[in-house]
């Protein structure tokens, strides 16, 4: 099944060290969840590490959410992107 198979890639490719090749600029929405395994700071943490090497991004904290931000928090949403446009 095609659609398998690309999900699987998709979840078994890390391309971290690829993002220091994007030089646009990059707004990345974010959540943290509530039952997630690691403290807020750790999670946090580890979404700052993983974008350090990006040297345009700007990495944003939507509270009140969870994985489906453009759902839990549609204005929040669509005011990241419309500014992010807006650039």
């Amino acid at each position: 099944n095609v659609n398998a198979n690309a999900f699987r890639e998709l979840i078994a490719t890390d391309l971290r060290p690829e993002i220091a090749a994007i030089r646009a600029p990059l707004k990345v929405l974010y959540v943290i969840p509530p039952q997630a395994p690691i403290t807020p700071a750790q999670y946090d943490a580890y979404f700052h590490a993983s974008y350090a090497a990006a040297p345009r991004a700007q990495l944003v904290k939507i509270e009140n959410s969870r994985h489906f931000i453009m759902i839990d928090q549609f204005d929040v949403f669509m005011g990241e992107v419309n500014g992010f446009l807006a650039q």
